[in-house]
């Protein structure tokens, strides 16, 4: 595993999120902890622009793990990273154990459209496709 520095990833301490991006078995996994709300998807759809469109890296992992909070802003903004990394042919998945976050996400019908996985291993268990 290593840290990464992604082009055009800025944190901003007053959106309530804090985020981390690593390589992990040929992922790109982004961290988040925080609230995944209105305030932050901003800053995430730009770290998934800058990976998957700037440097072509197209196979990511969201790891909602520490998110105490996601609105609908949140959930659109992991459907719209799933389309970017599908539509150059590469692999998406989000990490989110059983808890409010998860609830939100199968209420909307989203656990149909997403692949959830409950933890890292999972996730990353199978190497993105070649």
């Amino acid at each position: 595993m290593s840290s990464t520095e992604v082009t055009g990833w800025r944190e901003r301490p007053d959106d309530g999120m804090s985020s981390s991006i690593e390589q992990r078995d040929g992922f790109d996994v982004i961290r988040l902890s925080g609230e995944l709300d209105v305030s932050s998807t901003a800053g995430v759809r730009a770290a998934v622009d800058a990976l998957v469109i700037d440097e072509a890296r197209v196979h990511l992992v969201v790891d909602l793990t520490e998110v105490i909070f996601m609105d609908s802003s949140g959930l659109g903004t992991l459907v719209r990273a799933q389309r970017r990394c599908r539509g150059l042919r590469g692999s998406f998945a989000v990490v989110c154990p059983d808890g409010p976050v998860l609830r939100v996400i199968t209420l909307t019908g989203l656990l149909r459209v997403l692949r959830v996985f409950d933890t890292l291993d999972a996730a990353t268990s199978e190497p993105p496709p070649a």
